[in-house]
Formats: C-alpha cells, sequence, structure tokens
C-alpha cells in the first residue's frame, strides 16, 4: 500500500526541505499510520513501541516535483482484529480501504476538517467502536501535530494520498487547529445522549442537538464516581431504543481559537428519573 507524500510553497519547490522538520514531519507521518494499523490489526490502541510486527511502514522513494516522498506500508497476514478476521483470512484490498479510510478520517478530524467513514466495514467499526476511534484519535494527535512544525517553516502545503485517493491536506489553517487548543474552565451543563462509549479508555461521543451531530468526549480522572455507570447507562438505553436515553452532563469545552468545538470533558453525568 504506498503512501504518497507532497511537500509544495516554499524550499520545497526548489526540490528540498529542511532536514530536521522534514525529518520530524515524515516520522510524525510514519507512526501516525502504524497507530492506526497497529489498531486494527490487532485491535488494541498503543501509543508505544513495540507494535505488530504484521505492519511495517517502509520509506521506498522520492520523485520528481516539488518534494515528493513514497511510504510503503506493508501488512503480512492479512487480519483484522477489530472485525474478527484472524491471519491470513481477510482480503488484502478490504485492509487498503478500512485502513485508508481510518486514516482519512482520524487526519481530518484532527485537523477540523468535517469527514465520515466511508467503507462499510468503516462504518460498521464506528457503530461498534466509537469510543475506541476516539482513543485513537487522541494518540495519533500528537505524531499529527508533529508533521506540521515543517509548514511556514520551509514548506507551504503537504498533500497525503493512497493512490488517486486524497487523504489529507495540511496547511497553516490545520496547524493553527491541531497545535491550539483552549479548555473553558467554566461548568457547563445540557443534556444529551451517549452513543458510544468505552469504559476502559473512558472516551466516547454524545449527540449534541444544539450541534445535529455527534462531539467526541472524554471522562475526566476528577469526574464524580457516578458519571462512567451513568454514561453506560445512557449507551444502554440509547442502543435498546427502548428507554429515554437522555443524561445530564457537567462538562467543559475544549475548542480551538476560533471557538470550534473539539471535545468535551465530562465531570458529572446523572439522570433525571
Amino acid at each position: 500500500m504506498e503512501i504518497n507524500i507532497k511537500f509544495s510553497g516554499g524550499d520545497a519547490d526548489q526540490h528540498r526541505i529542511p532536514a530536521h522538520d522534514g525529518s520530524v514531519a515524515l516520522e510524525g507521518l510514519s507512526r501516525s499510520i502504524i497507530l492506526i494499523s497497529h489498531f486494527l490489526i490487532e485491535g488494541k490502541i498503543r501509543k508505544r513501541a513495540p507494535f505488530t510486527d504484521e505492519a511495517r511502514v517502509y520509506l521506498t522513494h522520492t520523485k520528481p516535483g516539488s518534494f515528493e516522498t513514497i511510504f510503503d506500508l506493508v501488512i503480512q497476514n492479512p487480519g483484522i482484529a477489530v472485525l474478527g478476521g484472524a491471519a491470513g483470512t481477510v482480503a488484502i484490498g478490504v485492509i487498503t480501504n478500512l485502513t485508508t479510510d481510518l486514516t482519512k478520517y482520524i487526519f481530518k478530524k484532527l485537523t477540523g476538517k468535517e469527514q465520515e467513514l466511508e467503507t462499510p466495514e468503516g462504518k460498521s467499526l464506528n457503530e461498534t467502536r466509537g469510543g475506541d476511534i476516539e482513543a485513537l484519535a487522541d494518540a495519533v494527535e500528537p505524531s499529527l501535530s508533529r508533521v506540521h512544525n515543517i509548514i511556514n517553516n520551509g514548506v507551504i502545503n503537504i498533500n497525503i494520498s493512497q493512490g488517486p485517493n486524497p487523504i489529507a491536506q495540511l496547511n497553516a489553517a490545520t496547524k493553527r487547529y491541531i497545535q491550539t487548543t483552549v479548555l473553558d474552565p467554566t461548568p457547563q451543563h445540557k443534556q444529551c445522549s451517549v452513543g458510544s462509549y468505552n469504559a476502559n479508555s473512558r472516551y466516547g461521543r454524545v449527540y449534541d442537538s444544539e450541534f445535529g451531530k455527534t462531539v467526541p468526549f472524554l471522562i475526566s480522572s476528577d469526574a464524580e464516581s457516578r458519571t462512567s455507570s451513568n454514561i453506560a447507562e445512557s449507551l444502554q438505553r440509547y442502543a435498546s431504543k427502548n428507554l429515554d436515553s437522555y443524561i445530564n452532563i457537567k462538562y467543559l469545552i475544549s475548542a480551538d481559537l476560533d471557538g470550534r468545538v473539539k471535545r468535551y470533558l465530562i465531570l458529572d453525568a446523572w439522570f433525571d428519573d
């Protein structure tokens, strides 16, 4: 699976990029891809080595152009634990499409772009393990943030694609979004329903009718003791579709400099009944 990384603007137009920031960018992209691949293959989120031996990212060559580099993601004994596929049982095309789909989703999510998972496997994964996808995005964020250091420091744009499929375009606007987060210290309150939640990672999503979409959340380590169990109960009610799943949450807002909500940090959750 070839992943194309094209640097353009600034020094890149002279077929060169700053050595240090360029190396950091390539390391950050490689690590981001490995984190995503490890999750798909092993079904687990890992923020540090050792990673699975079944996926390796190789820097194969550069191409003529502004400054263009090719990564080769090699997956051996294809299997996708998150979809229940044992080693050697999943077609490589399915793995390629799902890896591209999830990478595109996470990269765009972390850079402030609206994106939905598009493949049948991606949609199924989102329904069953949405909380894990939020935790995975959190694990990828530091690496993808480092990729942006070179932007406006020798390079203007970074375009990432897999074959004809664009994955992400990184630029000054995405750098501003991913590298600036403001946590409002004033607690807020609203009613919502829980669409996904992983009790181990404490990540999930709530449906916020104010925005008409789901918003990622993380339960604070200082949250009230009832919070996690009530969040889980709301999700169970939502899944059963037989009970009122709306729950009250007390939370802090994590947003970018323009006020766009990135995540809720939940401090408490309770039912009216």
